[in-house]
């Protein structure tokens, strides 16, 4: 049936069984292969593909971890586009666009605030040259003097203005100087007089309190006081003055903080003259009000600060007292300044991408580089980056919900993409080979490299059974049918046991030897323990000899007594005394041959 040579001997039937068992195992295979020789290279192949196959769904997985299946038909040309328009806007921006999520997701953002830096920067040339010519200051280059105008703008328009006189710098540190002394002797002099008018009336203040407090402590600081007239009058002309007019426990204190006071309205009085004329019109004695003038100084101070010194007259005109902004140009501070402020707001909301940059053109930051320069900065910006946000619309639309990448992530991905096409496009182009080599079972991109290369080390199994002999075509015709259309192997099976069984039972017959003591001297009989012929195994041999030979030994059963008694003689030999006559026999094998 499988046209194979019929067994001549028990090896060629076991060896008939495992070709049997193995075409039973028979996973469907190519023709093809059964006929090639070249079979560990069709292995190799197939594993090689496996791996890539397998590296391919890896990676198709990992994509479809992140994105929709319609990842898959963006065009391969995006990847390049992606990378030069990224390269171009990283150059501009810095390395945060490409490794910042903040940018993908604020991408819109940043490009309206790119593009609307070139009608931003017009406003503001055509406000600013305007301020700054009404005020007489330079013409500003960069958003950071936009800023310091801004601040001018404020002191201008600031509640607490200074004298004209306190923007010469020499005028000034006195000012702050005396401002600074004042303040402090004004602040007590209110504070302890406050204290004092909770318990006395203002009459007390009247009093020779100079006088009173060194009495009081040269005199009546001792147990004595008592004693004398003199701290009785002391006590009555304090408690005349007191709010209750009664007695006051703590009387010396009061007298010492009344002292303190009159001692700072006279030293206030005698500098009056000259703080008069240092602080001008914001001297008011002692209802001057100090913070304002403080804080109108520091007006003056960052007045110097910023424009320098010496102050133009048209600042001085409307910073210092008696000046007002004209209201243009106040309006003109209110528009530039919204325009600054939904700017800088923008940096705010994209801190991390725009705020800290670096222009390449002047290596400063956008706020100390020129408005001329920023604003072609942001024209020759505006068309990669609007190409590349255009680019991450495109990919982004397909992340998966409340998934986030980088620039850098998504053109990673993208690579991904383009090495499963070209892998993809590889099978395809090597389809026809793939074909001629693995037949029906190459399905191209779902092809089960695992299913082929367990069929071809199937082959190779079988055609080792084989001896590598030519493959009989009924074999070829169930090997590639599968194991179904196999031969039913059971009765082969059935047969060989039978005759396995039949063979021990034979050999049993030829088995054991003298007992007892003759036993263990007789090892020489070992060699008869199995059934042999010409010294081969009776097994080994063709099954016309086994038959030839059982039917010889049919015939000559009866001179098997003969030989039996032989065997008893062992006992006979030993117990004569003549056992080593008995071994020289056994050394001589030809001698106990049956003729």
């Amino acid at each position: 049936m499988l046209q194979l040579p019929a067994p001549q001997a028990p090896k060629d039937a076991s060896q008939l069984l495992r070709i049997s068992e193995a075409l039973a195992r028979a996973p469907g295979v190519e023709r093809r292969w059964l006929l090639r020789p070249e079979i560990e290279s069709l292995i190799s192949a197939a594993q090689r593909y496996g791996l890539l196959a397998a590296s391919r769904r890896e990676a198709h997985a990992r994509i479809e971890q992140r994105y929709e299946a319609q990842v898959f038909d963006i065009a391969p040309d995006v990847q390049d586009h992606l990378r030069s328009a990224l390269g171009t806007v990283v150059a501009s921006l810095g390395s945060a666009v490409a490794t910042s999520r903040e940018f993908v997701a604020r991408r819109h953002e940043v490009l309206n605030t790119i593009c609307d830096l070139r009608d931003t920067i017009d406003l503001w040339r055509r406000e600013v040259d305007v301020v700054t010519e009404a005020l007489g200051l330079p013409r500003v280059r960069d958003l950071d003097g936009i800023k310091r105008l801004l601040q001018v703008g404020e002191l201008c328009r600031c509640r607490d203005r200074p004298d004209r006189s306190w923007l010469v710098v020499t005028h000034l540190d006195r000012v702050l100087e005396t401002v600074r002394r004042l303040k402090a002797d004004h602040d007590a002099w209110s504070s302890k007089r406050r204290a004092i008018f909770r318990e006395f009336e203002t009459s007390f203040l009247d009093l020779d309190l100079e006088e009173f407090s060194r009495r009081y402590t040269d005199r009546y600081q001792s147990s004595i006081r008592w004693l004398r007239p003199g701290f009785y009058r002391l006590r009555r002309a304090a408690r005349r003055h007191h709010r209750g007019r009664k007695h006051v426990p703590d009387l010396l204190h009061f007298l010492q903080e009344g002292r303190d006071v009159q001692r700072l309205e006279k030293k206030l009085g005698e500098e009056a003259p000259e703080v008069a004329a240092l602080l001008s019109e914001c001297y008011r004695g002692y209802e001057t009000d100090f913070p304002r003038v403080a804080a109108a100084a520091e007006t003056a101070k960052e007045l110097i600060s910023l424009v320098g010194s010496p102050v133009p007259d048209s600042v001085s005109a409307v910073a210092c007292l008696g000046g007002a902004l004209a209201p243009d140009l106040s309006a003109r501070f209110d528009r530039i300044r919204a325009s600054v402020s939904r700017w800088e707001q923008g940096l705010v909301n994209m801190s991390t991408l725009l705020s800290g940059t670096v222009l390449p053109t002047s290596r400063l930051p956008l706020g100390q580089t020129d408005l001329d320069e920023v604003r072609n900065w942001a024209e020759e910006l505006r068309d990669p980056l609007t190409r590349l946000v255009q680019l991450l619309d495109g990919v982004v639309a397909n992340l998966r919900l409340g998934l986030n990448r980088t620039a850098e992530e998504v053109l990673s991905d993208l690579d991904q993409v383009a090495r499963l096409r070209a892998l993809e496009l590889d099978l395809m182009q090597a389809g026809a080979k793939l074909r001629d080599d693995f037949g029906t079972h190459f399905r191209g991109l779902d092809t089960d490299w695992e299913a082929i290369v367990s069929a071809l080390e199937w082959v190779r199994e079988l055609r080792a059974l084989l001896s590598d002999q030519q493959v009989p075509t009924p074999i070829q015709d169930v090997a590639a049918q599968g194991g179904a259309t196999a031969p039913n192997v059971q009765p082969l099976r059935q047969t060989l046991r039978q005759f396995q069984e039949s063979f021990e039972q034979l050999g049993h017959k030829f088995t054991g030897a003298a007992s007892g003591e003759a036993a263990s001297q007789q090892s020489e009989l070992s060699s008869f323990t199995a059934p042999v012929l010409d010294a081969a195994s009776l097994q080994d041999e063709p099954l016309t000899r086994v038959t030839s030979c059982v039917a010889v030994l049919k015939e000559r059963l009866d001179e098997l007594r003969d030989w039996i008694d032989f065997r008893a003689l062992a006992d006979d030999f030993m117990a004569e005394g003549l056992d080593a006559f008995y071994r020289a026999l056994l050394r001589r094998p030809e001698l106990l041959r049956i003729a």
